[in-house]
């Protein structure tokens, strides 16, 4: 899903805050756990911290 750009200063506390679910780096248009298009494998909710 792509928007406005957003004020992401207060994301920026949190460790890996610009990286999506795949890894991935995202841009200041992004919303939603992945950034991009294309096949997302998902993950399923665990206890554990996601690597």
């Amino acid at each position: 899903m792509k928007s406005q750009p957003v004020d992401t200063t207060n994301f920026r506390v949190f460790k890996d805050w610009d990286i999506d679910f795949n890894g991935h780096k995202r841009n200041k248009h992004s919303r939603g756990a992945y950034d991009g298009e294309g096949i997302n494998p998902g993950w399923l909710p665990q206890i554990e911290r996601k690597p």
